[in-house]
């Protein structure tokens, strides 16, 4: 189990000038503001015993525009709070009559969470997908770009996909991009990404540190490097078994030790 917070603001505008009056009013207007917050938590089903208020007035210089919300301060002097918040933010101090500009209320409930043991309804999807094999066919990209990527050294025709002609249980693997009306989704070379119903699944694959030695002392072009990072990408990701994998990519890169002139690291 876990705490997490549920809060509601609610806020109203309220112009008169600071006085020990204007704050007598401001207290009744607290409580109505309290009132109003905990029937928003009540309909989300917040016990009110687990609610706490957080008190605020926004305040100002008379002529200035500028005004600081204010939670209120243990001796509750709003007024010596504005004060001293405005010579922190602005570095100076006004001889002009402090104005209250609005109220605001902030009302915070911790309530326990027993969710968390609960399985994501998107592994679910994810699990099913991988124990039912089925072929979806593969992503056809609309376009290619040249795209830089550190960990490659150089420039990669990368390929473009459209979010929305991937079909859930599909696989890029990167480098690639895929695109919608609202986001960028880069795919590093060492990233494969599965295609679920409402969310795009980025896996980043980094082999263990004695695989990562033997490759910085293969002897490869860019080209084939770029291709053996793929590779290892694509051999790493969504395997029931990840020991497996690095069996098979330390096939492949002793293989790459013996012929490093040859392109032995094609995808087919």
């Amino acid at each position: 189990m876990a705490l997490a917070d549920v809060a509601v603001d609610v806020s109203e505008p309220f112009v008169h000038q600071y006085s020990d009056s204007t704050l007598s009013v401001c207290e009744d207007r607290f409580r109505l503001l309290q009132e109003r917050a905990l029937d928003r938590l009540q309909d989300q089903g917040v016990n009110a015993s687990s609610v706490t208020y957080e008190c605020y007035l926004n305040l100002q210089y008379q002529g200035s525009d500028t005004t600081l919300m204010i939670g209120r301060p243990s001796d509750n002097d709003f007024a010596a709070a504005f004060v001293e918040a405005h010579k922190r933010e602005f570095a100076f101090i006004s001889d002009s009559q402090i104005v209250v500009a609005g109220v605001r209320v902030r009302a915070t409930s911790k309530t326990v969470s027993t969710h968390l043991n609960e399985k994501s309804p998107y592994m679910e999807e994810l699990e099913s997908l991988r124990a039912s094999d089925l072929d979806v066919g593969s992503p056809q990209a609309f376009a290619h770009n040249a795209i830089y990527f550190e960990e490659l050294g150089s420039f990669s025709q990368c390929p473009l996909y459209k979010l929305g002609d991937l079909i859930p249980g599909m696989v890029v693997s990167g480098p690639a991009i895929i695109l919608d009306n609202t986001q960028t989704i880069v795919l590093h070379p060492q990233n494969t990404a599965r295609i679920l119903r409402s969310h795009v699944l980025s896996v980043k694959v980094s082999p263990p540190v004695e695989l990562q030695a033997d490759l910085s002392a293969l002897t490869l072009d860019w080209d084939q490097r770029k291709r053996l990072i793929s590779l290892l990408s694509t051999l790493s990701s969504f395997r029931s078994s990840v020991t497996d994998s690095w069996v098979l990519q330390n096939k492949c890169v002793e293989l790459c030790k013996r012929q490093p002139s040859r392109s032995l690291l094609r995808n087919d």
